[in-house]
C-alpha cells in the first residue's frame, strides 16, 4: 500500500500544478501526520527541481517510520512541528510569496541560521516573531506592521506551506552561505554597512556577520556610515511614502564618559533594528 502510493504520487511532479493538489488529499492520510509526502510533493509546481534515489530513500524511510514507530508523545512532537511550519510559511509567504522557489528557500534559511546562531533565539517561531511587540523593532516587518491583518491565502499560502516543510526537513541546498540578514535590491539599509554580503538571490541581497579579521573592515564601514549622520540629530524623519525603502534614526548618542564611543539604533523599514558603536563591534 505505502509503496503503491508512494510510486503513484512521485510522478505528480512531472504534472500539472492543479493536478497535484486534486490529488495531494487522497496520499497525505496514507502517508502519515509528519509530512512525508512533503519530500516527493514539495516542489510539484516547480519542475526544475527533480528528487534524487537519496530523498527517495529518506521519503520511504520517514514513512515507514511514522508507521512503525508512532506512540502518544509522536501527537505533542506533531504539534509542535505544526506550529513550527506555520511560523516559517508565515515568514516565507509575507516576505516573499512573489519569489520564485530559489528566493523563498534562501529566506527560510536566514531563518534557520538565525536559530542556531547564539545571538537570535533557539526556535522558529521566537527568531520570526522576535520584537513583534514593538512597532519598530520588529525582526520580520510583517509581525509589526499590519501585513497580517491580510491573511494569507491561496495558491502562493499552500506554495508557502510547502517550502517550509523542504526546508525544516533539511532537504534543501544551503544558498546564502550562512546569511543572518537580507534586503530588498531596492534599498540600502544603514545596518548592512557592519555585515558581510554573502549572496544575491532573486529581489534579496543576503549578509552574514563578520568573522575574525573582517571586523576591521566592517567597523570601518560602520564609522563611515555613521560619520554621514549629523552630529545631535535625534531622530530622521521621512515621509510615509518613504519609510520602506529609507532607514529611521531611532537614537544617536554620545556617552559623556566615552567621548570617542558613538551608538546608534537604527530601525529600518524590513522591522530591523540594530544598534551599531565601537564597543558592539569589538565584541567579535
Amino acid at each position: 500500500m505505502l509503496s503503491q502510493t508512494f510510486s503513484q504520487t512521485s510522478g505528480l511532479r512531472h504534472g500539472s500544478e492543479s493536478a497535484y493538489w486534486r490529488a495531494k488529499p487522497d496520499y497525505t492520510e496514507a502517508l502519515g501526520s509528519f509530512g512525508t509526502t512533503l519530500v516527493e510533493a514539495s516542489y510539484a509546481d516547480d519542475q526544475r527541481l527533480q528528487f534524487d534515489h537519496y530523498l527517495t530513500y529518506r521519503h520511504d524511510g520517514a514513512a515507514l517510520n511514522d508507521l512503525l514507530e508512532f506512540d502518544i508523545k509522536s501527537v505533542a512532537v506533531a504539534d509542535e512541528f505544526s506550529l513550527t511550519r506555520q511560523c516559517m510559511a508565515e515568514a516565507i509567504y509575507y516576505e516573499a510569496r512573489s519569489e520564485s522557489s530559489w528566493g523563498q528557500m534562501a529566506v527560510a534559511e536566514v531563518v534557520m541560521n538565525r536559530v542556531k546562531d547564539y545571538r537570535y533565539p533557539d526556535s522558529v517561531c521566537e527568531v520570526v516573531y522576535q520584537g513583534s511587540e514593538r512597532r519598530t523593532g520588529c525582526q520580520f516587518s510583517f509581525t509589526c506592521d499590519g501585513s497580517m491583518n491580510s491573511p494569507p491565502q491561496g495558491r502562493l499560502w499552500q506554495k508557502s506551506q510547502i517550502v517550509a516543510n523542504h526546508v525544516l526537513m533539511d532537504l534543501n541546498k544551503p544558498r546564502t552561505r550562512g546569511a543572518t540578514h537580507y534586503h530588498a535590491t531596492y534599498v540600502d539599509p544603514v545596518w548592512n554597512s557592519g555585515l558581510i554580503k554573502t549572496n544575491h538571490i532573486g529581489e534579496h541581497i543576503f549578509y552574514r556577520f563578520p568573522r575574525g579579521g573582517e571586523w576591521a573592515v566592517a567597523r570601518a564601514r560602520v564609522q563611515h556610515r555613521l560619520g554621514q549622520v549629523a552630529p545631535g540629530m535625534s531622530a530622521l524623519q521621512t515621509s510615509a511614502d518613504q519609510q520602506a525603502t529609507k532607514p529611521m534614526l531611532l537614537k544617536a548618542a554620545t556617552s559623556a564618559s566615552q567621548p570617542a564611543e558613538t551608538s546608534v539604533i537604527v530601525s529600518y523599514g524590513n522591522g530591523s533594528e540594530t544598534a551599531f558603536s565601537d564597543t558592539y563591534l569589538s565584541d567579535y
